[in-house]
């Protein structure tokens, strides 16, 4: 479902558009007391994500995330915001609204890897 929601060109340039990208929770290694930083104004980073939806064949990785004491699979699609750096934005389907929803940028690529192992023992190779 939510690929396909994603696909739609309108669909996805509202959600884009009217997502509070600066009150999105950003999920990451806490413990990291070293790393880069990008800034990047919400029109640039609107006009990145918008590129990849343009080339319709992108992946959509499904992930487990915990909210109080309950467990939601969210699906993760990894953008390139600059010349190497990737992050997931994570998204999931409000069933009561019919549209997806932003729920979180991703930044640690081993937190993904984890939280994605755990939909399916699977992909402990």
């Amino acid at each position: 479902i939510i690929h396909n929601y994603l696909k739609d060109s309108r669909q996805f340039g509202q959600l884009m558009n009217k997502s509070k990208w600066c009150k999105i929770s950003i999920f990451g290694n806490k413990a990291n007391n070293r790393r880069r930083a990008l800034l990047i104004r919400k029109p640039e980073f609107i006009k990145d994500v918008k590129q990849i939806n343009i080339m319709s064949d992108f992946t959509l990785t499904p992930i487990l995330m915990f909210r109080k004491n309950n467990f939601e699979i969210h699906h993760v699609m990894i953008v390139e915001i600059d010349n190497g750096i990737n992050i997931g934005i994570s998204f999931i389907y409000n069933k009561t609204e019919r549209k997806a929803i932003a729920s979180g940028i991703h930044i640690n690529k081993i937190l993904l890897y984890r939280q994605h192992q755990w939909i399916s023992l699977d992909h402990m190779n």
